[in-house]
């Protein structure tokens, strides 16, 4: 008799029994039994799962064991053993979709999907780079919540972010310098909480913030300009302190349902296409409303992110989900992202801005110690004036007049070496040079190159960077 062939029933009291002598009766009884089949209704592994006394600190245990019909690689015997199935796995009750082809599909991540939403949602930011591989894997088609950033290493956060933004992991080899297993890739909205930004954490490790970890992880000031902290409105309690009290304590207690409700409504059938167009024609309206014309493209990636949940959440609360009034999520929405453009300092691109400051910052902190003074017309330096050690450039301070009234003018001439390897290393010198001629702050030259060809005091003629310090410095 072949084994496979094995009536249903007759195969799982197999099962059963394989379980009453194996190593896991010490466990007792289990306390929940799931059965996989494949399309046929053949079962395929039967899960375990066993309630253990709790340990030293009050925290459940539990033990899960699959148990798998397989065949032997060593004779091709066919039987019960204590592994789990090979990835891709069916889908739990397989057989009963099989049955009903048409019917849309929710896929929750593991067995525990019906606590979705509870308090172990939230992840923290205390682990490796290659844990939050496997973090943001689990949580991926949903939504990834990590708490306290400052207990991440400020050395790999901005490597930690660009993953999680782009929604793969690494790519590793094995010991034969092959590709080793299959890289993991997600699909997530992730939110961080923390007491400083990802800028000032990666300043920390005199880290720099790049434009592309700025988009992918949107700071946004947890204070409501209300005097309240977080929120604008008490609701009855007396001090804001009351009221996350509160909510701690009932979000604890009730969860999951509002997220279950909007799923099983967004896949009512026949009606997907039309909630997809409702979404991108909310989101559309959104980042045309909240954004000026001349908005950079970073700033059109940010607000993409904050219409997306406003579109959600009129969309939820047009299905009967959030019980808010219409127009809530996007005047929510819409005060995040003024937060966030408040804090970044308007919707141009960042890049522009870092390098603005970098040379302003220049400017500022040694705009006496490093620049030799060129006060005469000619171009002759000051014998009596000291000397400029580690020499930047020069500074030229002119007096001018107009009718009765009288202005000086400071300019700085930065050396080619020292603004390329010094000033503005690492980043892209043609951009830099486009840049700051766009702003009114490098005066270029007659024929259009960024330096001009100057005499400078004691020196031959040469190409140096003209920098206007009043628009330089203006606000």
């Amino acid at each position: 008799m072949t084994v496979y062939e094995t009536p249903h029933k007759a195969r799982l009291v197999r099962a059963l029994l394989f379980l009453s002598v194996s190593g896991y009766r010490q466990h007792g009884k289990p306390s929940k039994i799931w059965i996989y089949r494949d399309a046929n209704g053949q079962p395929l592994m039967v899960l375990y799962r066993f309630d253990l006394r709790p340990d030293q600190s009050g925290t459940p245990r539990k033990v899960f064991a699959p148990l798998t019909w397989c065949k032997h690689s060593a004779n091709d015997s066919l039987a019960w053993r204590w592994q789990g199935l090979s990835e891709p796995r069916p889908l739990l009750r397989l057989d009963d979709l099989a049955k009903r082809r048409l019917v849309p599909v929710v896929l929750c991540e593991g067995e525990k999907a019906s606590v979705w939403g509870g308090p172990r949602l939230v992840r923290s930011w205390r682990s490796t780079d290659n844990a939050l591989e496997s973090i943001a894997a689990a949580h991926s088609d949903g939504l990834l919540v990590l708490d306290e950033i400052g207990m991440c290493d400020p050395r790999i956060i901005g490597e930690t972010v660009y993953m999680l933004g782009n929604g793969t992991g690494k790519a590793r080899a094995n010991d034969r310098g092959m590709s080793g297993r299959q890289v993991q890739e997600w699909r997530l909205l992730f939110l961080s909480t923390g007491e400083k930004t990802l800028a000032q954490h990666m300043a920390e490790a005199n880290k720099e913030l790049k434009a592309g970890m700025e988009v992918r992880l949107l700071a946004v000031p947890a204070d409501a300009s209300k005097g309240l902290g977080l929120f604008e409105e008490l609701h009855g309690f007396d001090d804001a302190a009351a009221l996350s009290d509160a909510l701690k304590a009932r979000v604890s207690r009730c969860y999951g349902s509002p997220g279950l409700a909007f799923l099983s409504a967004l896949c009512e059938p026949g009606k997907l296409r039309a909630y997809a167009a409702m979404v991108r024609s909310t989101l559309e309206r959104f980042t045309t409303e909240a954004l000026p014309a001349s908005a950079s493209g970073q700033a059109q990636r940010a607000a993409t992110r904050f219409g997306l949940a406003a579109a959600a959440g009129e969309l939820a609360t047009a299905l009967g989900v959030t019980g808010w009034p219409d127009g809530l999520a996007l005047h929510s929405a819409r005060v995040c992202l003024d937060a966030w453009l408040a804090e970044r300092g308007g919707a141009g691109n960042l890049e522009g801005d870092a390098i603005v400051a970098r040379l302003r910052g220049v400017v500022e902190r040694y705009g006496e110690s490093r620049f030799t003074r060129w006060d005469s017309i000619a171009a002759k330096t000051d014998d009596h004036a000291p000397r400029t050690a580690d020499r930047l450039g020069f500074r030229r301070t002119m007096d001018h007049g107009i009718g009765d009234s009288l202005y000086t003018s400071v300019t700085y001439y930065f050396l080619g070496t020292t603004w390329r390897d010094e000033v503005f290393k690492g980043m892209n010198l043609r951009n830099v040079n486009r840049e700051l001629v766009a702003r009114g702050i490098l005066e270029p030259s007659g024929d259009g190159k960024a330096a001009q060809s100057v005499t400078l005091p004691g020196m031959p003629k040469g190409r140096v960077y003209v920098v206007n310090s009043s628009v330089l410095l203006s606000d």
